[in-house]
């Protein structure tokens, strides 16, 4: 039976279920390893033996969007309709492989509801059925509140290569807080939370390119000309970084900002700025940065790929290495006290391979060696890591359905290989590895590989 254990940090009761996760995922707290040991027997049995991937993809429609609560666990949202019955929102819930609840029963449109029309933040549902916003309860599925929209709720890539829709809630769980939605006539609005109360609506000559929240209840918004930290009730800036920024991700408040023609001399290279204390950390001079991966941070500095001589590039006091000849990085991933980098030929055949770094020295501590061709798609999504595991993808040359994960401790040990068919994508969430293939979804045990729960697509 599944208990709970208190968070050191807020003492919120986190579900055993997701009590190896290497955060809180009600205050953001992060866990040191030894309490990652810790975790009971119970926690790591979960709430039910694994499930089976039976087929019951027929529930739904095509399309599916993923949650995860640490109240309820992993589930599947989509629309469905049943013959002879009208269209429906249903809840599968992973674990239990039952649906949970069915909500917008004869909505016009609602079996056409996907990922594309769907989001969900801090317990709640947001569903943009044609010009209306409906939201719902995730434990139960009863309606909030619905507000009506100028147009269709626009749409922005997510895992997998499915879209999902662009609605931002800002604010921290059980907190007062300020919903945005953008939809297709590059309208911005914005709801009171709780409420549902409209609090202002404003056409803008082209959507933000991105929105975020961060910090308690703000947002990051980018825009051809700036990043801005922006209050969402009232759309006041709070701090901003200006020019052209190339690509950035966050590390909590800090933006690692891969920018262009920067500040008084125009200067490419990588800016690290605090939107928590509103300042500039760093910003170090870097040349040709490699705009598709993600820079991440490790050991104190930040780490980005160069696009000439795939080369790693370590900052502040900024030093630069080519790793292995005739490769260039394609991801990065920080595992314990190592970098991890994904590497792909850079002419010729695309022969992948994956090495360890140290952080410190810049100096290859092991090199796994070449690596089959496939996939050859969004590479920086081929590796990710939790702090403790990391996962890659590994592929057949000769038969692109016969794909697999392996997964990885610091050290280059092989911990795992999992077969997953065709791969669409993998990341970590609620302390376990969701994983989308031609099989379907499932979600894995990071460091068994065991199969907690299991959606067929076959």
């Amino acid at each position: 039976m599944d208990g709970t254990t208190p968070c050191s940090a807020c003492r919120a009761p986190i579900s055993n279920v997701v009590a190896g996760a290497p955060f809180c995922p009600f205050c953001g707290a992060q866990k040191p390893i030894r309490d990652l040991q810790s975790v009971t027997t119970d926690s790591q049995e979960g709430a039910a033996t694994p499930a089976s991937a039976e087929p019951v993809f027929t529930l739904f429609g095509a399309d599916l969007c993923l949650t995860f609560d640490p109240r309820a666990g992993f589930g599947l949202l989509g629309g469905a309709a049943p013959e002879g019955q009208p269209g429906r929102l249903r809840l599968f819930d992973l674990a239990q492989r039952r649906v949970l609840w069915e909500a917008l029963l004869g909505e016009p449109d609602a079996a056409k509801i996907r990922a594309s029309t769907l989001s969900v933040w801090h317990g709640s549902v947001y569903v943009g059925l044609g010009r209306k916003l409906c939201v719902l309860d995730l434990l139960t599925g009863a309606e909030k509140w619905r507000a009506e929209l100028s147009d269709d709720v626009a749409s922005a890539p997510s895992e997998g290569g499915f879209h999902s829709a662009r609605i931002i809630d800002s604010a921290p769980k059980n907190s007062p807080g300020v919903v945005w939605v953008l939809t297709v006539d590059n309208k911005l609005h914005a709801f009171d939370r709780g409420s549902g109360k409209p609090l202002w609506s404003e056409a803008r000559a082209s959507l933000p390119l991105r929105v975020v929240p961060i910090g308690a209840g703000l947002m990051l918004s980018q825009s051809e000309k700036a990043l801005q930290l922006v209050d969402p009730a009232t759309k006041r800036v709070l701090d901003s970084v200006k020019g052209r920024v190339e690509r950035w991700d966050l590390d909590g408040t800090r933006a690692l900002l891969q920018v262009g023609l920067w500040g008084m001399l125009e200067r490419d290279g990588l800016l690290v700025h605090d939107f928590g204390t509103k300042k500039e950390v760093f910003f170090e001079p870097l040349k040709d940065l490699d705009r598709e991966v993600p820079s991440i941070p490790a050991d104190g500095r930040v780490f980005a790929a160069l696009k000439v001589g795939g080369k790693l590039a370590a900052a502040p006091k900024s030093k630069t290495v080519a790793l292995v000849p005739d490769f260039r990085i394609a991801a990065l991933a920080s595992c314990g006290p190592t970098l991890l980098a994904l590497l792909r030929k850079s002419g010729g055949t695309s022969v992948r391979r994956l090495v360890g770094v140290d952080p410190a020295t810049l100096e290859v501590r092991f090199d796994l060696g070449e690596l089959a061709p496939r996939p050859t798609a969004r590479w920086a999504e081929q590796l990710c890591s939790n702090g403790h595991v990391a996962v890659f993808v590994d592929g057949d040359p000769n038969d692109h359905q016969k794909g697999a994960l392996i997964a990885l401790d610091s050290r280059g040990r092989t911990l795992w290989r999992a077969p997953i068919g065709e791969w669409r994508a993998h990341y970590f969430l609620g302390g376990h590895l969701v994983v989308l293939s031609s099989h379907g979804w499932q979600v894995l045990r990071p460091e068994t590989g065991q199969v907690y729960a299991a959606f067929s697509r076959r």
